[in-house]
């Protein structure tokens, strides 16, 4: 099973620290692959680095 999660915020506040959470528990399902969708200056990116399996997309524009 496939999950994107899109974030275009450029800051990390609440939802951003939600979205982290989430991200994270699933990453412990060895059959389940993520993806986010983040912007080239998101904070989610320096947050999110260590997560084994989560393939970072860029999208600067909604």
């Amino acid at each position: 099973m496939r999950v994107t999660h899109v974030n275009l915020a450029r800051g990390f506040r609440g939802g951003e620290r939600q979205t982290e959470l989430l991200i994270r528990a699933l990453a412990e399902e060895p059959q389940l692959h993520q993806r986010l969708v983040c912007r080239s200056d998101s904070p989610m990116r320096k947050h999110l680095r260590d997560v084994p399996g989560l393939s970072l997309i860029t999208a600067n524009q909604p």
